[in-house]
């Protein structure tokens, strides 16, 4: 340093600067984390309401009671169930599915007959890995409707 030249940096300038910038830096990758893990757990939802509702025009509706999917018997709620447990962070255990066939005009029906509707709803909702305030839970809510390939009229 060059006689009669002072310094504008006071002793922990740098310390004060790097925390604040750390803080945002932090703050910034927390986030990404939460908006990746809420992106991965809606895209692993909606494929296994696809699948389920794959499996369900198959056999022409439920083949099981819906409610918890990780208790919900039947084949369909299993090819939900291992998507679920099979996807990055998500479980069959924070789900519950519900299957229902419709009518032409809507109307649920009490068993499917060919090429009536059936739609698979799947409810999802769980806590973040990183909770960052208002991103704190992961809520998923996804139906998918295909036509039944077999009649289940007696």
């Amino acid at each position: 340093m060059q006689a009669g030249v002072h310094s504008s940096r006071r002793p922990g300038q740098a310390m004060a600067e790097l925390s604040l910038v750390l803080m945002i830096l932090l703050l910034l990758v927390f986030g990404a984390i939460s908006t990746l893990q809420i992106l991965m757990a809606h895209y692993t939802v909606a494929q296994a309401t696809r699948a389920a509702a794959h499996q369900a025009a198959l056999l022409g509706g439920s083949d099981g009671p819906g409610g918890n999917l990780a208790t919900a018997g039947g084949r369909v709620a299993e090819a939900a169930r291992l998507i679920l447990d099979g996807g990055f962070g998500t479980s069959a255990a924070k789900a519950t599915i519900d299957i229902a066939c419709h009518d032409t005009a809507g109307h649920v029906l009490a068993s499917c007959r060919r090429y009536d509707a059936i739609t698979v709803h799947i409810h999802y909702e769980d806590e973040l890995w990183v909770p960052i305030g208002v991103l704190d839970r992961i809520r998923a809510d996804m139906r998918a409707t295909r036509a039944a390939e077999q009649d289940q009229q007696p």
